[in-house]
């Protein structure tokens, strides 16, 4: 029989009181925010501080209607570290000897919104278009045209505070990509070797000495993406240059909420989705999942739609299109579909289930209670927790690799991974350090995570003569704690 099927079992969770406490955040940023600052700044400017021809904060904000859901503690952040001194006055800002922020860097997982959050806050300013540039842009094969295009987006900010000083407008830039640009000097992470070093080296360079140099710009706003915070030069992350460092996580479940909303306006608005779809059941059934994912998920349950509209016999004719409606049999269908990248790898744990389970004695049965109530304890625990549990198998094919798999299916964790050796055939050494390597940060960017590593006297080339094994493997484990990883 396949395990847990007709069998309950209740297990007493022992929270350990050690740990971070991790507690959720019920900020909520809202236009009443930013209307706030900007009437503390014409008060001041009434006191004779200093008149401004406009404010640079819109009033009327709605992020919703910029197309931004799920990260109203982000923005909170970004418009307190960047903008809320830039509401203020000049002579009050000069009065307390303060310099504006002229750099933040968004990283985070991939389709979380990063890219989407600075170009729309070009919309949430008063203030002339931002300029985007993809890293690999900036580059040329040109001897000396890489360091002049960095020189160039610079250029008008610097005419216009050579003529308007402290009244000189906001110039806001933005770099997509910015690790293709701007990777460790010298040869480090990410700098490769040859010719291509140099280039890199200079671009950094001169960008620095735009930002925080001799002639330091007080104009200007730098945003960043990235996805490899690892690869930037350290010296560009310092104080004065990318100080403020956002981190644009998964979004919860009012997150998800909040983009499905987004996502699904057009269609409410227009009487195409059905009564039945309920947005907050989707949200807390797409764990893990990225705004891309979750935008990939609406258009995915239009397709069954749009496939009911469309007469089989002829692919070039539609019927009843006038009443055709987006209902939550096609969402159910979707989330079949469309996987998140950090979700659980249900394909590889079926595979260690597929002959199921047998409980042959009451030692197998206690292991697995062993396991489940570890994980369970890192899952329901309000601290955050790191737990490991070794199965030590006598022969190959006792069944440990389906107990743990059975365990890791039954928790239910939002993000967890399939580690084999299978996996590793033909790598070097290096290559499987640096697979390993981003098994671990990808289950730190979910806030629960489930690593199983299958036989892993394999994984680290145990042999017994000797005894010899590969020790960076090791050190790696053991250098990932931060979150509730099991």
């Amino acid at each position: 029989m396949r395990l847990w099927e007709g069998t309950e079992l209740a297990f007493t969770s022992r929270v350990a009181e050690s740990g971070v406490r991790v507690s959720p955040s019920g900020s909520v940023f809202s236009s009443s925010s930013w209307r706030r600052l900007q009437e503390a700044s014409k008060a001041a400017s009434a006191k004779g501080a200093c008149s401004t021809d406009s404010s640079l904060i819109s009033p009327d904000i709605s992020f919703e209607q910029l197309g931004i859901g799920g990260l109203d503690k982000e923005f909170k952040e970004i418009f307190r570290r960047a903008f809320a001194s830039r509401v203020l006055p000049p002579p009050l800002v000069k009065e307390m000897g303060l310099k504006h922020v002229r750099g933040l860097l968004l990283y985070g997982p991939p389709g979380t919104g990063k890219t989407l959050i600075a170009r729309q806050i070009g919309g949430a300013l008063r203030a002339r278009p931002p300029k985007v540039v993809s890293g690999p842009e900036v580059l040329n094969k040109y001897v000396g045209q890489s360091e002049e295009n960095v020189r160039n987006l610079f250029k008008e900010a610097e005419e216009e505070e050579q003529k308007k000083g402290d009244k000189s407008g906001l110039h806001i830039i933005i770099f997509d990509e910015i690790d293709a640009i701007c990777k460790q000097r010298g040869g480090g992470a990410g700098g490769g070797g040859g010719a291509g070093v140099g280039v890199n080296d200079s671009i950094v360079n001169q960008l620095l000495s735009k930002i925080d140099g001799v002639n330091a710009l007080n104009n200007i706003l730098l945003i960043g993406m990235t996805n490899r915070l690892d690869l930037i030069d350290e010296a560009l992350l310092r104080p004065g240059r990318f100080e403020v460092l956002i981190e644009i996580g998964l979004p919860n479940a009012q997150g998800r909420k909040q983009i499905l909303t987004i996502h699904t306006a057009a269609m409410h608005a227009a009487n195409r989705l059905a009564a039945d779809v309920d947005l907050g059941l989707l949200a807390d059934a797409t764990l893990n999942f990225s705004g891309a994912e979750l935008e990939g998920l609406v258009r995915a349950a239009a397709s069954f739609a749009f496939q009911r509209s469309i007469d089989e016999k002829d692919l070039a004719k539609t019927r009843n299109t006038e009443n055709m409606q987006i209902c939550m049999q096609d969402f159910e269908a979707a989330l079949k579909e469309v996987k998140p990248a950090f979700g659980a790898e249900s394909d590889a744990m079926a595979r260690c289930l597929q002959n199921g389970i047998i409980f042959f004695s009451s030692a197998c049965k206690r292991i697995q209670e062993i396991g489940i109530t570890l994980g369970a304890q890192v899952r329901d625990s309000p601290v955050a927790l790191v737990a490991s549990l070794l199965l030590q198998q006598q022969t190959p094919g006792c069944g440990a690799s389906a107990a743990a798999a059975a365990a890791a299916r039954f928790l239910s964790f939002p993000f967890s991974k399939f580690v084999s050796a299978e996996n590793y055939v033909g790598f070097s050494e290096a290559s499987k350090i640096l697979m390993l390597n981003k098994t671990f940060q990808d289950a730190y960017k979910s806030n629960l995570s489930l690593v199983l590593l299958d036989d892993l006297e394999r994984l680290v080339d145990f042999t017994p003569i000797g005894p010899r094994y590969l020790l960076q493997h090791i050190t790696q484990n053991n250098s990932y704690y931060p979150k509730s990883i099991l």
